[in-house]
């Protein structure tokens, strides 16, 4: 298996539905108390389900409050899996800011003839289907090939655009939301050819020490970005924090609601609180012998924030105990 799948996404949006209920209450009194929960809580879940090596920041108002590491430092590069996502979502939200693309132009229109889809329908995706997963776009083909590309720097965003050319028919549904890891792959392209430079090259600017991985960086537009927790801790507090164009007002852009409050867009999860924002979201690598691994990132109201990377690839039972033990630190 390569990436997240959809299945366990309804546990981290169900954890993050049931924080925010009305009689919930955000902690701040105390920062060295509740910081010292945080890390209570990461080193419990890390020892149940069998850390070696991984990292962990917490951060307060856009900066590292807490550092803690496992046979490692949170200034080195991590994989950073389906986080890589959000650099996408970033990327493209700076192109529409530009004014070189918009999130209502469809495949058909940026690629034009340079790609012939079997499926007609897929020309008439738009920008926002593919950051937000409801483009019809199915099965997620990346599942399959992901396997054979690890160890590869080569960009593989036209392959994955090829074989969605190839399918005679989408099996998704247009509209309705299915988490794949093609969206995104199709996002690689789409920024490449609006910004006229590469895909690294566009989007490297929004993450500072960051840089596409040695195994996994062929995938870097939906899984394939390394940088250190710290990094992007940084990355996540500039571009979702409370103040930040996207943190202040998520609705503005490309997003799809999930149920429950919560919405999807530009690589991330996020939901109303407290009068502003959540923004989070899983990764993880499945490989068996060559790599296993995931990453997390998560902030509450602009106000606390949490990215840890391990070297365990996670259930989505996992997953969602390290949500809620997080969660379970901001509200009471």
């Amino acid at each position: 298996m390569g990436d997240d799948l959809t299945r366990f996404l309804k546990l981290t949006i169900l954890a993050s539905v049931i924080a925010a209920l009305p009689f919930s209450t955000p902690v701040y009194a105390n920062d060295a108390a509740t910081i010292a929960k945080f890390d209570a809580a990461w080193t419990k879940w890390a020892d149940k389900v069998g850390v070696r090596n991984g990292a962990f920041v917490v951060t307060k108002n856009g900066k590292i409050v807490h550092r803690a590491g496992r046979n490692a430092n949170t200034t080195q590069p991590f994989e950073m899996h389906s986080l890589s996502k959000a650099v996408t979502g970033v990327c493209v939200a700076g192109l529409v800011g530009a004014g070189q693309v918009k999130y209502s132009d469809t495949v058909g229109q940026i690629l034009g003839e340079s790609v012939t889809f079997k499926d007609k329908r897929v020309s008439q995706v738009t920008v926002a289907q593919l950051l937000t997963h409801t483009s019809g776009l199915k099965p997620d083909s990346t599942q399959r090939d992901m396997g054979k590309w690890l160890g590869s720097t080569k960009p593989r965003h036209d392959a994955v655009i090829a074989t969605v050319a190839r399918r005679k028919k989408q099996q998704g549904v247009p509209g309705r939301f299915f988490y794949s890891n093609e969206n995104y792959a199709v996002l690689g392209k789409i920024i490449e050819v609006a910004s006229g430079r590469s895909y690294l090259q566009t989007c490297g600017k929004y993450v500072p020490g960051g840089k596409a991985s040695s195994l996994t960086g062929g995938f870097a537009p939906w899984g394939g970005w390394k940088m250190s927790v710290e990094s992007y801790a940084a990355f996540h507090s500039k571009n979702f924090g409370a103040t930040s164009k996207i943190g202040r007002a998520p609705s503005r852009h490309a997003n799809a609601g999930l149920g429950g409050g919560a919405h999807y867009g530009l690589g991330t999860f996020w939901r109303p609180s407290g009068g502003r924002f959540n923004f989070w979201h899983f990764g993880k690598h499945c490989f068996r012998g060559r790599l296993m691994a995931g990453s997390y990132a998560v902030s509450w109201m602009g106000k606390w924030g949490v990215v840890a990377a391990y070297d365990v690839c996670t259930s989505d039972r996992q997953n969602g105990a390290l949500d809620e033990a997080m969660v379970a630190v901001v509200y009471k």
